[in-house]
This record gives C-alpha cells, structure tokens and sequence, in this order.
C-alpha cells in the first residue's frame, strides 16, 4: 500500500478558544493522510498504455448492446403496428359484410327503430374504425422513429467498429516496425562482432 499525502482548506469557521488552530486567522491547512490503493494505481497506469483498440472494445460492446435494443424496440413496433392494421381490416371488414346483408334484405321492411338500430350500429363501427385508424397512424410513426433509432445506433456500431479495425492495422504496422528494427539492430551487432573478430 503506499501514503498519499492530501491537503484540504478550513472554512472560516470560529475556532476553539485556546486551542492550536485558534492562533492561526483565516484559512487554515492541515495535512490529512489516506491510504490509496497501489493496485489501483497500477491499473490506471496499464490502461494508459494500453493498445488504441483494446481501450475502443468495451465501447464497441456498449455499442453492439444498444444496436441490439433498437433493433428489438423496432421489431416490436412493427408486430404492433401489423397487430393494430389486422384490426382495422377486420372492423372494415364486418363493416361491409353488415351493410350488405342491409343491402340485400332490403330497408323497406324496417321499422323505424329498426332503421335507428342499424345507422347507431353502424355509427359505433365507423367510430371504431376511426380510433383504430388514428391510433394506427400514431404507432406508424413510432415505428418509424424506433427505426431511425436503429439505423443511428447501427451506423454508430459500424463506425466503431471500422475505427478498431483501423487501430488493430496501424498498430499491426508499428509492430512489424518494431521487430524489423530489432532484426536490423541484432545483425548489425552480429555484424560488428564478426569485424572485430577479423581485426
């Protein structure tokens, strides 16, 4: 474990008579010891040498988990939306099926609360259809705002992605800089030792 030594300002509080911060006017100092973690610190110190690409992998992970959610809010919002446009249909559906049958039997032969029957029923579907149809527009353009959201995070995730691969080729580079350098370096002095040998 090793000390660190930190300092922290006294506020202008009124001191205790006669004790030792008493003599000392304004801002005060005193010396506080804490005992930091040295694993910690060595864990700092690692990642700060760390390869370009292995600090953007985590970041890449968060990236693929927010593709994944997006991709899956979406997916729901498109089952909803075709859930809520089968409804519709079915409503318009039994809408023309009534009204044929209304057709076809003819209206001569109702009463007249028989007649009102029939136009509040039909005013109750039309009603219907109406709320689905609006509500259907309203999830429609949810899913297009969740789909947007999808493609943002995805672009977001192959941007990252493309920036890794980009990190792991440069730093592929200045490996082979560096082993060729070594390789350079061990022949040169193999070639020294051979010279002063033939001297």
């Amino acid at each position: 474990m090793m000390r660190v030594w930190t300092f922290r300002r006294i506020g202008s509080e009124k001191p205790a008579s006669g004790s030792y911060y008493g003599v000392m006017a304004g801002w005060r100092a005193f010396v506080r010891m804490t005992t930091v973690n040295t694993a910690f610190l060595r864990v700092l110190q690692r990642n700060k040498h760390m390869k370009k690409s292995l600090r953007l992998t985590p970041i890449l992970d968060l990236a693929e988990k927010k593709e994944q959610d997006a991709a899956k809010a979406f997916a729901l919002q498109q089952q909803k939306v075709q859930t809520m446009l089968q409804g519709r249909e079915r409503l318009q559906g039994f809408l023309d099926s009534y009204h044929a049958r209304y057709q076809s039997s003819g209206s001569q032969g109702l009463t007249v609360s028989q007649l009102a029957e029939y136009r509040a029923f039909l005013s109750k579907i039309n009603s219907a259809i109406e709320e689905q149809t609006a509500g259907l527009h309203a999830a429609e353009a949810e899913l297009l705002a969740k789909r947007r959201a999808w493609e943002a995070t995805h672009q977001h995730r192959e941007g990252m992605a493309k920036l890794i691969q980009n990190a792991r080729q440069e730093e592929d580079k200045l490996e082979n800089k560096r082993e060729q350098a070594d390789m350079d370096e061990r022949a040169a002095r193999k070639a020294l030792r051979g010279a002063s040998v033939i001297e």
